[in-house]
């Protein structure tokens, strides 16, 4: 990467440009495996350029000091930033893979050693082999637009406030395709929710199609992915107290609606539901106490979040749909599909159905308040700074996680916040204080030469 930048500054106004050119490169190398007991020995080629992408990155800042005091300043910046990688994207397509499969064995020579005639069926469809999977002639990497503007005020001496809007633009997603199966191959079942008594649709795959893969990666021309936010924050120092914190409100939406299977199609454009805003809130502070005493506290409110999708799956860039609603999922297989449509077979071994549309159903919110309390003391040049703090003061116990699988365990909590935590802590310090410090010109070096002594 090669990154310049400049800054010119006109009147009141301060300017910062930027430009990255990024030339990313990635390779498999070649190697030769040799045999074990279920597998004969294997050589596997080097793929050279996978990637080689160039890309040129613009950045752009600007601040306004409005009335020329330092006081208020509106500041605005937007830039280009590409999608992070290291290995992972070359690892994807490494014909050299790791697999793992659960068989039955029966030792029937009685020697312990599982033996290839003793092993029972696999139950991984694709073991010892990987699924061809390519990138596309042409993908590109992707890359993101922020933005952000924002106003900063001194309102008093000690008193600052700051108002934030934040933006980004996710491009050039990536989506897989499986060529080998066309919509076609596809067959819509109907079926009667459980839970409300709709109907849902579930698309029920082709027997001749079952295990035939052919992936290909490539830039989605649907897809993307957008979030929009407002933070709040202030500064203030007053005599012996200091406090800071803010308030911070967004929500990120994603069109997923790009992909090979339709079962993945069901509430995929986020933007077609009311997907309400997440706000959480800071607050932190200290205070000076008489007898050198100090203490401090924290508020952290956080709205619940169910965390149903990864925001990244893995170095691929691929990029999933960010929900942090709760779900009902249905776990659809032949025994339930029998049960309502008895002639019916599903060629998947099952399909995960959403029963409710995101931003419906939240967890509760998650508040923690946090206290220090610390001394400093000396000791004839020495220091030891003993503290006390308390996790979680008011021993609150919101629900992180639970059950989101329909059934007899739905909305069973599966974590809760750590109760209240004590810890009492020391911290010394032997070599507080310099005892002198002197220093002496070196004129035929042409540089000053310090030596402490403690």
């Amino acid at each position: 990467g090669i990154y310049a930048q400049d800054s010119w500054t006109l009147g009141h106004v301060t300017l910062t440009p930027g430009v990255r050119f990024e030339n990313f490169v990635g390779s498999i190398a070649a190697r030769d495996l040799p045999a074990g007991r279920f597998v004969p020995e294997r050589h596997f080629d080097e793929i050279k350029d996978m990637p080689n992408w160039k890309d040129i990155s613009p950045r752009f800042g600007a601040a306004w000091d409005v009335q020329g005091n330092g006081r208020t300043a509106l500041k605005f910046g937007v830039g280009k930033y590409m999608r992070a990688y290291t290995t992972g994207f070359a690892d994807l397509y490494d014909p050299n893979i790791l697999d793992t499969d659960t068989r039955t064995w029966s030792d029937l020579n009685g020697n312990n050693i599982a033996e290839l005639n003793e092993l029972g069926p696999s139950q991984n469809l694709t073991f010892g082999t990987k699924a061809p999977r390519r990138p596309a002639d042409g993908i590109r990497r992707p890359y993101q637009i922020e933005m952000n503007a924002s106003v900063q005020r001194e309102i008093s001496t000690g008193l600052s406030v700051n108002v934030s809007y934040f933006r980004r633009d996710y491009k050039r997603l990536i989506s897989t395709d499986n060529v080998a199966i066309a919509p076609s191959d596809y067959t819509a079942l109907n079926l009667i929710s459980p839970l409300d008594g709709k109907q849902v649709t579930i698309y029920n795959l082709a027997a001749s199609k079952r295990g035939v893969v052919d992936l290909v990666d490539n830039n989605s021309a649907s897809n993307w992915r957008k979030y929009n936010g407002f933070d709040v924050g202030f500064t203030a120092r007053r005599g012996k107290l200091n406090t800071f914190g803010g308030i911070s409100t967004g929500h990120t939406l994603s069109n997923t609606c790009d992909v090979e299977d339709p079962n993945q199609t069901l509430y995929c454009d986020q933007s077609q539901y009311d997907i309400p805003l997440m706000t959480q809130v800071k607050l932190a502070g200290s205070y000076a106490l008489p007898w050198a005493l100090q203490i401090s506290g924290s508020l952290q409110s956080y709205p619940g979040d169910a965390r149903n999708a990864s925001v990244d799956t893995g170095n691929s860039g691929n990029i999933a749909a960010e929900d942090p609603s709760l779900r009902v999922n249905w776990t659809v297989n032949n025994a339930a599909v029998r049960a309502q449509i008895p002639t019916a077979t599903l060629t998947q071994t099952q399909i995960i159905v959403p029963l409710i549309a995101p931003g419906t159903k939240f967890l509760g919110r998650q508040n923690q308040v946090d206290v220090r309390l610390k001394r400093l003391f000396s000791f004839g040049g020495r220091s030891v700074e003993a503290q006390v703090d308390l996790y979680n003061a008011l021993n609150a116990n919101p629900i992180l996680t639970q059950n989101q699988t329909f059934g007899t365990a739905l909305d069973r909590p599966a974590s809760v916040l750590q109760g209240r935590l004590i810890r009492v802590g020391i911290q010394a310090f032997p070599f507080a204080r310099l005892a002198s410090i002197s220093s002496r010109k070196v004129p035929s070096l042409g540089y000053t030469y310090r030596s402490m002594k403690f």
